[in-house]
């Protein structure tokens, strides 16, 4: 039986639909109804975040885990909502088909120093008075949460745990669809 570009292309799709399905599904298990994390959490890759809030005004500040060895802290702000690849790569057109899912929107940010990969929260007091053990405290149980990236076979999964990485409670994750082949490393999701 001959495989062709179509049927590999085809099956590529439908695992990215099969894999944003799924973390949808589980991101509703992980919490405990206190907090619905999917309207102020978001992914960054570069100046671009994508969260499912359609109505972040400009100026909007988002405190960002920057997914490296060391997970640090950096600020950014929204500038404008993204409205094409030049202004966000999740958006280039061999990427956007998958990424412009339903109810995902797109907005460029700005921030001191330049942010490769991370999770944004938006930090909705205005004053910035909460701490970010708070802010980074999805599940409010006292401890900072594990914000994780890993590679799947076309794109980058994100997660938040409330312990260790897929060991511990699914609080929030979303797909970002590269649109070529990477080498995967994610972990199967626990039980």
């Amino acid at each position: 039986m001959k495989i062709t570009h179509k049927c590999v292309l085809l099956i590529n799709i439908l695992s990215a639909i099969y894999i944003i399905c799924c973390s949808s599904t589980v991101q509703s298990k992980g919490l405990d109804n206190k907090v619905n994390p999917e309207n102020f959490v978001g992914w960054l890759h570069g100046n671009c975040f994508a969260v499912k809030d359609a109505h972040i005004p400009s100026g909007t500040l988002l405190t960002v885990v920057e997914l490296d060895n060391k997970q640090q802290i950096t600020h950014a702000k929204i500038m404008k909502e993204a409205s094409n690849g030049d202004e966000c790569n999740a958006l280039r057109e061999e990427r956007s088909p998958i990424n412009f899912k339903e109810g995902i929107h797109f907005y460029t940010v700005s921030s001191k120093k330049p942010i490769e990969l991370g999770i944004g929260v938006i930090n909705s007091d205005k004053a910035n008075t909460r701490s970010e053990k708070k802010l980074l405290d999805l599940n409010r149980d006292g401890q900072k949460d594990t914000f994780y990236s890993c590679s799947t076979a076309e794109g980058i999964q994100f997660s938040i745990w409330s312990k260790i990485a897929y060991k511990s409670s699914l609080i929030w994750s979303d797909y970002y669809y590269l649109g070529y082949d990477t080498e995967a490393n994610c972990p199967p999701l626990p039980n």
